[in-house]
């Protein structure tokens, strides 16, 4: 995925990992959940300039998907450009294709600097 930010920096974001675990770790209902991680780039300069982990869950038996902001962080020297806002309206619109229609996010934990 890539998009600009409202500075104007074009962004570039890499998924390096993704990783389905089943059953889901509550227990065998039958759930899943897909974690997926990256990094964001700098598009212009090929620098990196973040990164984020997110969890998919499905828990299965009919319970409603959501998705888990594990963390995202971004470079201090680019931190304020809405690199982390678009990112999420983005991400956004992929969990709703999913049919997830909640996210789960830990405040204490989910911002970081990278």
């Amino acid at each position: 995925m890539s998009f600009s930010t409202r500075t104007g920096r074009k962004v570039r974001t890499a998924v390096e990992y993704t990783h389905l675990t089943s059953p889901w770790s509550t227990g065998d209902d039958g759930g899943y959940a897909w974690m997926v991680g990256g990094r964001f780039y700098d598009a212009d300069t090929g620098e990196e300039i973040g990164d984020f982990a997110r969890n998919l869950v499905f828990p299965g038996h009919g319970a409603e998907p959501y998705a888990a902001h594990l963390n995202v962080g971004v470079h201090p020297s680019v931190q304020g450009e809405g690199i982390v806002g678009e990112f999420n309206a983005h991400a956004l619109a992929w969990y709703r294709e999913l049919g997830i229609k909640s996210v789960q996010v830990d405040a204490s934990g989910t911002l970081h600097q990278s």
